[in-house]
């Protein structure tokens, strides 16, 4: 710790005792132990008033000159020594009178109170030898700085103490954060590969549904395409069996022709253009029954086309399916005319297909 400072209250009639106890108190200034103000430091063009004022307040020692003057001076009763009791009070400072002259100090307030130096209670005036009051006074003194700078210094170990302890709680405080912190970081570091992996996780999910209902609408398309392709075989194998029908209808009604003009002929002859032409009926026939299978099986593979329609569009009602299934017909160049009578009821009632 620093020096202790002191402050000098004295009168303007006990200027000469101040200064020769300046001299004995010299030596604790040199060992840096106290360092001593008096209105002698107040330089050119300061206020003095508001220097003194400051200085006490700023005093660990106030050191009063005792005398009739002392108490005389209104300055010194008012301001200085009032000053002094008010921090005495607080427990800032360590008042200690110092008799310098003969006066009743011990009918004085607070003076009387006080342990005054010489200790032997006889004023410097008094003493055959002022050098030996004066050494009496600085050696007091010294005594009285030491113990209150051991107080200090207790004081501050025990704040220094207080300082420790509790830096190192808050040290211990700051280190318990530190792992809660790391431990919420872990904590939200794992939550968030979590969150990530399940993130990835229904990404991978959807990307597989996508995935199967792009294949799933890939294998439609291929099975439109390839029914597209059935039902123009079928058209194709349709419009040959019409034109192989058309053409047996034709050899027919020739062979009618040239039995009508041979009517005269033999018997035998008649007996086998009759069978010729029961055979050309019975082949006509089942080439009929077989275009007429094979219109049937065109219109049910563009019905089983439609249905997957109506599983596309589950609003649309069935008849409207089923006029769609006519026009499809008609659109491959069957006209009403052209069908067979019963499939009209197939359109109706496509179970009557079997």
């Amino acid at each position: 710790m620093g020096p202790l400072k002191v402050f000098i209250i004295s009168s303007e009639e006990d200027i000469a005792y101040r200064n020769e106890l300046l001299k004995f108190l010299r030596h604790l200034e040199i060992r840096d132990k106290i360092k001593i103000w008096t209105d002698l430091q107040i330089k050119p063009g300061e206020l003095w008033d508001d220097s003194i004022k400051l200085n006490l307040q700023e005093a660990d020692i106030v050191l009063m000159l005792i005398s009739v003057d002392f108490y005389n001076s209104n300055y010194i009763q008012n301001v200085e020594f009032d000053a002094a009791k008010q921090r005495l009070d607080r427990g800032e400072i360590l008042l200690i009178p110092i008799l310098a002259k003969q006066c009743p100090w011990e009918d004085y307030d607070l003076i009387n109170s006080l342990k005054a130096m010489p200790t032997n209670g006889v004023p410097i005036e008094k003493w055959s030898s002022s050098n030996d009051a004066y050494t009496h006074i600085a050696k007091a003194f010294e005594d009285s700085v030491d113990r209150l700078r051991s107080s200090r210094l207790e004081k501050e170990r025990k704040i220094l103490e207080l300082k420790r302890i509790q830096l190192e709680k808050e040290a211990r405080n700051m280190e318990e954060r530190a792992k809660q912190e790391k431990r919420a970081r872990e904590q939200a570091e794992q939550y968030y590969q979590e969150e990530i992996a399940k993130v990835q996780a229904e990404g991978q999910y959807q990307i597989e549904g996508l995935q199967a209902e792009s294949n799933a609408k890939s294998n439609k398309i291929r099975k439109t395409r390839l029914t597209s392709i059935v039902i123009g075989v079928l058209l194709c194998l349709s419009t040959v069996l019409a034109v192989v029908n058309y053409n047996k209808n034709k050899e027919l009604e020739k062979a009618n022709t040239q039995q009508t003009a041979m009517i005269g002929g033999t018997a035998s002859r008649q007996t086998q253009q009759e069978d010729e032409n029961t055979r050309l009926k019975e082949e006509l026939k089942n080439d009929r029954q077989q275009l007429l299978d094979l219109q049937k099986n065109i219109f049910m593979t563009a019905y089983d086309y439609y249905q997957e329609e109506e599983s596309r569009y589950p609003n649309r009602t069935e008849e409207a399916n089923m006029s769609r299934a006519n026009q499809f017909l008609k659109k491959l160049g069957f006209e009403e005319k052209d069908l067979p009578a019963d499939l009209d009821t197939i359109i109706q009632n496509p179970s009557k297909a079997n």
